[in-house]
């Protein structure tokens, strides 16, 4: 298993690679020590690609094209490595994280037949072509952030070039990079949730998100009262150090008869932060689907995760979209009725607490939200996922 080192890519993954464990499959899992624990406990063998910090680099600048130019950076580094140890070890197939294009690129070098896990909505070019994906991104006109763009793209061509020569293989382009098909292609999503699900041949295999049969409190122990709304904010694990965001919370919700659970991540000095109102738990890291499973509302970011966590159990969402990604899901999430979709920078206290109130008032947007979750479980999960992978390798006769 060819991962890529970051919790929102690696999470998803684990309850499937703890399924085929259990089916007798030896499974050596690429990481960072991050996620050394999380991993060995799935049964699968913890090996290191190198220095968490690899997988970080350049990733806030330039937006999606800038993340690309910063990993496959990362890829002409680990990659002459990663291929003797995958040499080494003489897997029967690989399985690579959407995200993961070294894994890409090992299938290639190495010949062997390949299975991509996504752990965002699957992508190809009958569902959007690289120009129009450019332009949603960035937009059309001149602006820093358009230049950081093109700068990031024309960086990830030119390691793209090298790696292309040096192999002698076929880097991919925008969407491929992002879509990373293989043979068999493995969704954490429904076909219902989607975009576009009807442009995805049989070679995509939408099973729902691959959830872990218990959740973990982590010692968070929620004492709200059962008339009291809870209202659980989370900005994910990357774009999550603004401050002032968590300040107009506090200053959204602390007059309100509710409890407000609020992650803030590691990357913010909390010190920075005022004393948050007696309503209000802050902590570092919550374990999300603890929460949820307890929440009234739930504002987020935008994370294909999260927002499917909040849909299995039915929780409405406000969406703060802030990248790429997070567009996407915030669009559907709007489009499927689960939720309302705000520009993080009209975020302000009035506005934060007025949206709330209708989420919480208005009965069909907690329907459409477990609508979608019964979508979401009928897929299948961790057991059809392991299913269509044990039936790709009786294709390929291989035991």
């Amino acid at each position: 298993m060819l991962g890529h080192p970051a919790a929102g890519h690696v999470n998803p993954t684990l309850p499937l690679i703890a399924e085929l464990a259990s089916r007798g499959e030896e499974i050596t899992y690429f990481s960072s020590d991050p996620f050394r624990s999380r991993i060995e406990k799935t049964g699968a063998r913890f090996q290191a690609y190198g220095a968490q910090a690899l997988f970080e680099r350049n990733l806030a600048r330039g937006g999606m094209l800038g993340g690309m130019a910063g990993l496959i950076k990362t890829t002409e580094t680990i990659l002459p490595g990663l291929l003797d140890e995958v040499r080494a070890l003489g897997p029967d197939y690989l399985l690579v994280e959407a995200h993961a294009v070294w894994g890409n690129l090992a299938a290639q070098v190495l010949n062997l037949p390949a299975v991509t896990l996504s752990s965002m909505l699957a992508i190809n070019e009958r569902l959007i072509s690289s120009g129009q994906l450019i332009e949603h991104l960035y937009g059309t006109g001149p602006s820093a952030r358009v230049l950081e763009g093109l700068q990031g793209l024309s960086a990830y061509f030119e390691s793209a070039r090298r790696l292309s020569n040096r192999y002698g293989i076929a880097c991919p382009g925008i969407i491929n990079y992002l879509g990373n098909r293989q043979p068999l292609n493995i969704v954490f999503t429904s076909r219902d949730f989607q975009v576009g699900g009807e442009v995805f041949d049989e070679s995509y295999k939408f099973v729902g998100p691959s959830l872990p049969e218990k959740a973990e409190d982590h010692g968070l122990r929620i004492s709200a009262e059962k008339s009291e709304p809870l209202i659980f904010i989370s900005m994910g694990t990357m774009y999550n150090d603004n401050a002032n965001f968590y300040r107009d919370c506090f200053e959204a919700f602390r007059d309100w008869p509710a409890t407000v659970v609020m992650a803030v991540g590691h990357r913010l000095d909390r010190s920075t932060l005022a004393e948050p109102p007696r309503n209000f738990i802050v902590r570092d890291y919550v374990s999300q689907l603890a929460v949820l499973s307890q929440t009234s509302l739930f504002i987020t970011h935008g994370g294909l995760n999260s927002a499917h966590e909040a849909m299995f159990y039915g929780v409405p969402m406000l969406v703060l979209p802030e990248q790429a990604d997070h567009y996407v899901v915030a669009n559907q999430v709007d489009a499927v009725g689960a939720g309302i979709v705000l520009d993080r920078r009209k975020a302000m206290p009035a506005l934060l607490s007025k949206l709330a109130k209708e989420l919480l008032s208005e009965p069909r947007y907690r329907q459409k939200s477990a609508a979608m979750g019964k979508s979401l479980a009928a897929a299948g999960g961790s057991k059809r996922a392991a299913d269509e992978i044990c039936c790709f390798k009786h294709k390929l006769k291989i035991h």
